[in-house]
């Protein structure tokens, strides 16, 4: 009875054995396949994440125009603050282009820009730039869904054009009061900016005119003079007189 029971464990065991082996190699196929799927996802993710690197290393990026300077009139409250009109604003535009070293264009490469401004020379209270992706080309700002930077916005991301590798971005600038800001865009391999300034325009003050009356004095001094001539007796005689004269010989006739 012993034998029997100490083999009957012996085929227990055996089988408890045979079966931890079968799970085992049923679970086998399912980590491959498992590790496979995580190895694909990696490689991936490190194909799509690394495009810009394996741009060429001479490519260059470039915005255009690297700066742009305007001259504005101020107009001050009474306590000397600059006034600021939202609607005085002025759109400029700014191609962003992306090329190797022999000049060709490199596209659909991402890239990342912000505007933004040294608020020690913003005297508004506002913020003075809002930057803005031409999406369709027309060379116009459509507010609702062009903004890239903004007063809350922070650094936009944007890809070039995939044949031309350019990309245009439309500038929305206050002119109401003088700063300085930036449009700065950048990647991993490069980076390129635009400096914005507005200058308060020098006002010189007209010189006042001041009309001064002039005398005549020639007319004056001819009024002041007294006419004189000789008279029948040979003597001078005034003016007066002289008419007297006058008008006896065109009376009596004569030579006299």
């Amino acid at each position: 009875m012993q034998q029997s029971k100490h083999g009957e464990q012996e085929q227990i065991s055996m089988i408890q054995h045979m079966a931890v082996s079968m799970k085992e190699n049923r679970r086998k196929p399912r980590v491959i396949a498992r590790r496979n799927a995580l190895a694909t996802v990696a490689v991936l993710a490190l194909s799509s994440g690394c495009s810009n690197d394996q741009l060429p290393s001479d490519t260059t990026l470039s915005i255009s125009p690297d700066s742009r300077t305007f001259e504005i009139t101020e107009q001050l409250d009474d306590n000397g603050k600059c006034i600021y009109f939202d609607d005085y604003t002025l759109d400029i535009p700014l191609q962003v282009s992306v090329r190797d070293g022999s000049g060709n264009p490199i596209g659909d490469v991402e890239l990342s820009v912000y505007a933004d401004w040294t608020e020690n020379t913003f005297g508004g209270g506002r913020f003075p730039l809002a930057l803005y992706r031409d999406m369709n080309g027309n060379g116009m700002i459509d507010e609702d869904v062009e903004l890239v930077s903004g007063a809350d916005d922070d650094v936009a991301k944007f890809k070039t054009s995939e044949f031309g590798g350019s990309a245009t971005l439309l500038l929305r600038m206050n002119l109401s009061c003088s700063y300085r800001g930036q449009v700065f865009v950048f990647s991993e391999f490069a980076s390129a900016s635009t400096d914005i300034e507005t200058t308060p325009l020098i006002v010189e003050e007209p010189e006042v005119e001041v009309d001064v009356e002039i005398e005549d004095t020639e007319e004056t001094e001819e009024q002041g003079k007294v006419s004189t001539g000789l008279g029948i007796d040979g003597l001078p005689i005034h003016g007066s007189e002289s008419n007297q004269q006058e008008q006896d010989r065109s009376v009596f006739g004569g030579s006299w």
